[in-house]
C-alpha cells in the first residue's frame, strides 16, 4: 500500500445478518457507482476480506452492437445472411483444393 493509497482508505462497520447477508452502505454504493443486481467478486486472504465490484461487460457489448445495427440500418436476418456467405467463403478458400480433386 502506498502513502497515498493509505490517504484514501476508509472503512464501514456492516453487521451480517441471519442468513449471512451483508448490506453495503447508500454512500459506498454511490460512491463506487453501484446498484440492485450489481455483482461484487469476495476476495480473501487469511484474515482479510475485500469487496470488489465486478463489471460484466458482455451486456455492455451486446447493447453497443445492438445500437450499431440499429444506426446502420441492419438486422439480425442480414447478420445470419451474411455470416452464412462468409462461412461458404472461408471454407472455399481453405478446402476448396479438395473440392477438385
Amino acid at each position: 500500500m502506498t502513502i497515498a493509497d493509505a490517504e484514501n482508505v476508509q472503512t464501514y462497520e456492516i453487521q451480517l445478518d441471519a442468513d449471512g447477508k451483508l448490506a453495503l452502505p447508500a454512500e459506498l454504493r454511490a460512491a463506487l457507482g453501484m446498484s440492485e443486481g450489481d455483482i461484487v467478486t469476495l476476495v480473501t486472504s487469511g484474515q482479510t476480506v475485500s469487496l470488489v465490484p465486478t463489471r460484466l461487460i458482455v451486456p455492455e457489448v451486446a447493447e453497443r452492437i445492438t445500437q450499431i445495427m440499429k444506426e446502420e440500418g441492419v438486422t439480425l436476418d442480414d447478420l445470419l445472411t451474411d455470416l452464412d456467405e462468409q462461412k461458404e467463403l472461408l471454407f472455399r478458400e481453405r478446402y476448396g483444393h479438395l473440392l477438385s480433386e
